[in-house]
């Protein structure tokens, strides 16, 4: 091979010696190379230098220096004397602090022993620091849904890599949109075209979630560059989202004063809503009209037929359902339904317009009697649930405080009242009235319910106070003995009826028993019905509840 001869001031002793010796010395040097070679000296911190490396038999006089592809010296890396064994010297593709172009090289390395001829090695190197491109990326199609229905299961990716030194590798990575690996599609060496598929799968085998993902692809040549692109793809596996806007937030209806409501929501999906459908049964489905880009807004009004203003309320249970524009066998998209995620819409639109209207209120206790410092319960049931529910004890309770009054509803319109009566209340001359009212949601009241309470003085009871019987019949003779047990002191009886009124009064002092013949104060039979005993003693105050049947 024909060379250009290489210039190198400060040689004079070696060209004299070498003018000197008769025959070169056959194999001074070995082990001869380039690592890494290409390389890219282009500051990114990966081979950014090479290294020739050799090994010379014997101390020589030793000239390492780099030259062009047409073989002439660009620049002198080393000279100097070397002893036998293995060298090194670095070069990063720099000449005269000017970076050298992109092509192929060589180190020139020539040795002159102290005894022998010179010899002279060439060792090729390339420089290459431009990174491979990628060119023609796509994923078809760029929204798929791996729902086994044949269409759109899976997203293909293709894309071709031009290495432009020659060679490399190429990885093809899905990874979630924190970062994190999924699944690794491809990695070859020198592929120059790509055509991977994916089915939504991961690499440990589990189905990926619905989300966007990104496909990241990576180019790399054998002298470090790197090209690096990415491209989103979504997977999709639900419905559309789907809401509705409700007056209240806290409730889960739909609730107006009138016949006529209008009704209005919003669906949204990532592919996009292509339609919004609404039933009143999940059978017959009406197309309804909506507006906007991505969260698109519908509305829809409802008529009650069955509503009678002042009167009689309705309830209509409305379905709503959203299709999107994902590729399905149907054509129809992601839609709602009863199992999908997200699921069917579902609401109650309630045409409320009569006002609380009172069906009945109850004792919950076994009798309505009751001594001060007792609790009062009682169920008050309306024919809706939401009301404000409000009860007045003052008839019952002289120093009644409304804040003590508790009030729990239920779906079903019924409402718990509970009340503690003050322990120091002054005892009614009659029974009293607990009056409830109800208030809905739009400012409507009514006060339609109330029921009767007795209240009696004093609490506790004589020891041994017992009754002979529950029940008794004075029109065949029959009457009731009240024991007293062990007490001898002052003793009242009143009888009152299931009215709170009083029937009978009885007194005694220091008997051990009283008894009653059915008769009030009148001396008259009293009717049929349930008689509420109140007992009253030095040691203490009792209610005994008995029957009178004819």
């Amino acid at each position: 091979m024909q060379r250009a001869t290489p210039i190198r001031s400060g040689w004079l002793a070696f060209v004299i010696l070498a003018g000197l010796v008769q025959a070169a010395a056959a194999g001074l040097i070995s082990d001869t190379g380039a690592i890494p070679s290409p390389f890219s000296p282009n500051a990114d911190g990966v081979y950014d230098s090479t290294a020739v490396f050799y090994t010379l038999s014997d101390t020589a006089a030793v000239v390492v220096s780099v030259a062009d592809s047409t073989l002439s010296e660009i620049l002198m890396l080393w000279s100097g004397w070397e002893n036998p064994g293995e060298h090194r010297h670095w070069w990063d593709g720099s000449e005269e602090r000017a970076m050298v172009p992109d092509g192929d090289y060589y180190f020139l390395i020539q040795a002159i022993p102290q005894e022998g001829g010179p010899e002279d090695v060439e060792i090729p190197v390339a420089v290459d620091t431009e990174a491979p491109i990628i060119s023609d990326l796509s994923a078809v199609p760029n929204r798929f849904t791996p729902d086994g229905d044949g269409v759109a299961d899976s997203v293909a990716v293709s894309l071709e890599v031009d290495y432009t030194g020659g060679g490399g590798q190429v990885s093809v990575v899905v990874r979630d949109l924190q970062g994190e690996e999924v699944d690794e599609l491809f990695s070859s060496v020198s592929a120059e075209s790509v055509l991977v598929h994916w089915d939504g799968i991961s690499s440990d085998g589990t189905e990926s979630p619905d989300a966007l993902y990104s496909v990241d692809i990576e180019a790399r040549d054998p002298a470090g560059n790197v090209s690096q692109t990415e491209l989103l793809i979504d997977l999709d596996l639900y419905a559309p989202y789907l809401g509705v806007i409700y007056p209240d937030s806290t409730l889960t209806e739909v609730r107006v004063n009138d016949t006529l409501a209008v009704v209005n929501g919003w669906a949204y999906d990532r592919a996009g809503v292509t339609g919004v459908e609404l039933s009143l049964d999940q059978v017959d489905w009406v197309e309804i009209s909506f507006s906007g880009p991505d969260t698109v807004w519908w509305e829809q009004t409802l008529t009650c037929t069955d509503c009678v203003p002042d009167s009689s309320d309705g309830t209509l249970a409305v379905y709503v359902r959203g299709h999107d524009g994902v590729a399905t066998a149907d054509g129809e998209g992601h839609v709602n339904g009863t199992g999908s995620t997200p699921p069917l819409l579902s609401f109650v639109v309630t045409f409320d317009v009569a006002g609380p209207s009172h069906i009945e209120s109850t004792i919950q206790d076994d009798d309505n009697v009751y001594y001060p410092g007792q609790t009062i319960t009682i169920w008050s049931e309306w024919d809706d649930d939401g009301y404000d529910v409000e009860a007045d004890f003052s008839g019952v309770d002289s120093n009644f405080d409304p804040e003590e009054v508790q009030v729990s509803g239920s779906a079903t319109g019924v409402y718990t009242v509970i009340y503690t009566v003050s322990s120091n209340a002054i005892t009614p001359v009659s029974a009293a009235q607990v009056r409830i009212e109800a208030t809905d949601h739009f400012e409507r009241s009514l006060a339609d319910s109330s029921v009767t309470v007795i209240l009696l003085a004093g609490s506790g009871e004589p020891s041994g106070l017992s009754l002979d019987r529950n029940f008794f019949n004075p029109a065949e003779g029959d009457v009731l003995e009240v024991n007293l047990g062990s007490y001898s002191g002052e003793i009242v009886i009143e009888i009152f009826n299931m009215t709170g009124s009083l029937v009978r009064r009885l007194e005694a002092s220091d008997a051990q028993s009283l008894t009653w013949n059915g008769c009030n104060d009148g001396g008259r039979l009293v009717a049929s019905g349930v008689y509420f005993l109140s007992i009253v003693t030095d040691e203490g105050n009792a209610v005994r509840k008995v029957a009178v049947i004819k």
